[in-house]
């Protein structure tokens, strides 16, 4: 159930359904720039299909947030595991904060 505040941001609601319709390129475009900073085989970036359908995910779950930030985020649902699975990958791989 979204908020009343969310419903009355018209802002928020139509990034959240950007960040939907753009959710493949956007995946791509982070892939792209991840791959960019590694001295690794693009391929080996995210090791399987997996990993990389994650981040789909992600942005579904970040624009389900901005369209009611008010709704618990706990830290059980399958979008927190999922963040913090491509974050133990990317620390494995080198990166930090």
């Amino acid at each position: 159930m979204v908020s009343q505040t969310a419903r009355e941001c018209r802002l928020a609601g139509a990034l959240a359904e950007r960040l939907r319709d753009s959710k493949s390129e956007r995946t791509h475009h982070w892939l792209d720039r991840i791959a960019s900073r590694v001295a690794i085989d693009p391929n080996r970036v995210f090791p399987t299909e997996e990993l990389l359908d994650h981040v789909p995910l992600l942005i579904d779950g970040i624009a389900d947030y901005l369209e009611d930030p008010a709704a618990e985020v706990s830290a059980d649902t399958p979008v927190i595991g999922k963040a913090r699975e491509l974050g133990a990958l990317r620390h494995a791989q080198g990166f930090d904060a």
